[in-house]
């Protein structure tokens, strides 16, 4: 599909994908889905947010979305999709990759400091950094102190790098 997708010149999504209840083995479907998608830098969308009385399930009387049916939240379902991941970049976003246990994240995007739009990156800080996020910066494997600006608005890390001698190189950044 990767390769479909690049030979189209689409992005690649992946739909409908889940559609379990709260047990382990949808935790793990969960998190092998949403690994391949950082993988293949592919969207997703889980099935389904809310019941709504779907006859096509297999689920029979129980709750593929986010709640039970008593109303109250499946929380490690909504925990294993509450993924930190780039979700603008001022370049070419080249990888992501999320450690669900760990919470550690990391993205590469190779810079054009022409774009005047900082990369963006969505943290969740309830469900993956309570205490706050920390984030550093390298390239090529050389920390950088200067010529990047960044801020931290509720869930959302922005990293704007003004100094156009980065242009072309690639910029990693780690979260945790």
């Amino acid at each position: 599909m990767d390769q479909d997708a690049k030979g189209l010149g689409i992005p690649l999504m992946i739909t409908e994908f889940g559609a379990c209840t709260e047990v382990d083995p949808c935790i793990t479907e969960v998190t092998q889905v949403t690994d391949l998608a950082d993988e293949y830098l592919a969207s997703w969308a889980y099935w389904q947010f809310k019941t709504f009385h779907d006859i096509t399930t297999q689920a029979g009387t129980s709750s593929q979305g986010f709640y039970n049916p008593d109303g109250s939240l499946q929380t490690k379902k909504v925990k294993a999709l509450a993924r930190t991941y780039t979700q603008y970049a001022q370049g070419t976003l080249l990888n992501m990759h999320f450690d669900s246990t760990s919470k550690a994240f990391s993205t590469e995007v190779l810079l054009d400091t022409s774009i005047d739009s900082p990369t963006i990156v969505f943290t969740n800080n309830a469900w993956n950094y309570p205490k706050g996020v920390n984030v550093s910066f390298s390239i090529n494997q050389k920390e950088l102190s200067s010529g990047i600006i960044i801020s931290k608005e509720g869930n959302y890390t922005k990293i704007m790098v003004n100094d156009a001698s980065l242009n072309g190189q690639k910029l990693l950044i780690k979260i945790e």
